[in-house]
C-alpha cells in the first residue's frame, strides 16, 4: 500500500503542471487578442477620422461652388425656387465655375 501513493504523486504533479501551463498559455492568448482588438479599433478610428476630413473637404468645395454660382448670378436662387432655370446659361456658368474653383 505504500507504493501506490508514490505512483500517484508524479501523475498529480504532471497534471498540475499541465493545468498551470495551460492557464498561462490561455492568459497569454487572451492578452494577444485584446491587443489585436485595440489595434483594430485604432485603425478604425483613423479611417473614420480620414473619412470625416474628406467629407468636410467635399462640403467646403460644394459650399464654395454654390457661393461662386450665386455671386455670378444673383438671380439663381429665385430661378431655382420658381423652377425657371431655362434662362440660365449652363455652359457659361460651368466655365466660370471651372476657372474659379480649379
Amino acid at each position: 500500500m505504500l507504493r501506490k501513493p508514490k505512483v500517484y504523486i508524479p501523475t498529480i504533479l504532471i497534471v498540475s503542471l499541465f493545468i498551470y501551463f495551460s492557464y498561462l498559455y490561455v492568459g497569454m492568448i487572451d492578452k494577444h487578442i485584446k491587443s489585436m482588438n485595440l489595434t483594430e479599433q485604432r485603425e478604425q478610428a483613423r479611417n473614420i477620422k480620414n473619412d470625416i476630413k474628406h467629407m468636410i473637404f467635399q462640403k467646403k468645395k460644394a459650399t464654395l461652388a454654390v457661393a461662386l454660382a450665386l455671386s455670378i448670378n444673383p438671380r439663381l436662387p429665385d430661378m431655382i425656387v420658381n423652377k425657371n432655370i431655362n434662362s440660365l446659361k449652363y455652359k457659361e456658368l460651368l466655365t466660370k465655375l471651372k476657372i474659379n474653383t480649379l
